[in-house]
């Protein structure tokens, strides 16, 4: 019950953290965390992530649903999700540049490097010269499914520590953060890219680049949120995503698509026409262009 307790505690934090930067909801907030901080539960800590697993295995039907999107219950690679889930240049190029091992688990080599394209970039490489989803990601067909990791609870709450909604040191959290990202990584790939995944993290945070090493980096902030996006890549893309339309961090690339409408990273989903068919009276009526220009109201 206590891991319980403390799996909704997280949830919790993580939705008044959604709100950190609407106007006029920072006393609510505050006032939700001391209501979590009193019932003494606390968050999830390292090794103390919520995962599900109904004993998955080697079966059609059975297999973990993430890896079976990409591979058949024989190991078959399936063609059409291998084809459209490739690298992006924007992440390999931040994983090579700051020297992280788990760019080598993120995503497969391409000989001895891994590679990627910039979505839409009309001159782009075919798929067989860029990397497929690596084994750091797709570890099996009876690997749990996450639905919150250590490593992004750890995150939460050193974004939390560093604002002053809780008490404990945000770079022990951060630092917590990365190394148990490296943990998760490297099970079932010791001595792909090393066997020692607790100290490569530390070689990695104690580094002396900026959003990486708690010490020498500017932006605390900033570095928090970055490294919870290379953590959580291939993993809950929608909490990075979620992180950037509340703070525009990291500072993400637009499609290199020459035909994209407007030049900037959608904020929100649109409606789909079923929810128009079925429930029109109770879908709200949005500008043309909301998902570039209407926030949801969480992130506004």
């Amino acid at each position: 019950m206590t891991e319980w307790e403390k799996f909704a505690n997280t949830l919790e934090l993580k939705l008044l953290i959604h709100q950190s930067q609407v106007s006029g909801q920072q006393a609510f907030v505050l006032s939700q965390i001391q209501k979590i901080l009193a019932n003494g539960f606390g968050f999830l800590g390292a090794g103390e992530s919520a995962a599900v697993n109904p004993g998955y295995q080697a079966s059609t039907g059975k297999q973990n649903p993430f890896y079976g999107e990409f591979y058949s219950s024989i190991g078959t690679p399936t063609a059409t999700s291998q084809n459209y889930y490739r690298a992006n240049a924007y992440a390999v190029n931040f994983y090579l540049s700051t020297n992280d091992n788990r760019g080598f688990l993120f995503y497969a080599p391409v000989g001895n490097t891994i590679v990627g394209n910039f979505e839409g970039d009309p001159k782009a490489l075919t798929n067989t010269a860029t990397s497929a989803i690596g084994t750091g990601i797709l570890k099996g067909n009876n690997q749990d499914e996450l639905l919150l990791s250590d490593f992004e609870s750890l995150f939460l709450q050193a974004e939390a520590a560093q604002r002053g909604w809780i008490p404990g040191s945000a770079q022990t959290f951060y630092q917590q953060a990365i190394t148990q990202s490296y943990v998760y990584l490297y099970i079932g790939n010791s001595g792909l890219v090393g066997t020692d995944p607790t100290g490569d993290a530390k070689i990695y945070y104690t580094s002396g680049i900026n959003d990486v090493d708690w010490t020498t980096s500017a932006n605390k902030l900033e570095a928090i949120i970055t490294q919870k996006w290379a953590s959580l890549n291939g993993i809950n893309w929608i909490e990075a995503w979620t992180d950037f339309r509340r703070t525009g961090i990291p500072n993400l690339p637009i499609t290199a698509a020459p035909t994209h409408l407007v030049p900037q990273i959608p904020v929100r989903y649109l409606y789909p026409q079923l929810e128009y068919n079925t429930n029109g009276t109770n879908v709200p009526q949005l500008p043309a262009n909301a998902q570039f220009t209407s926030k949801i109201f969480w992130n506004q």
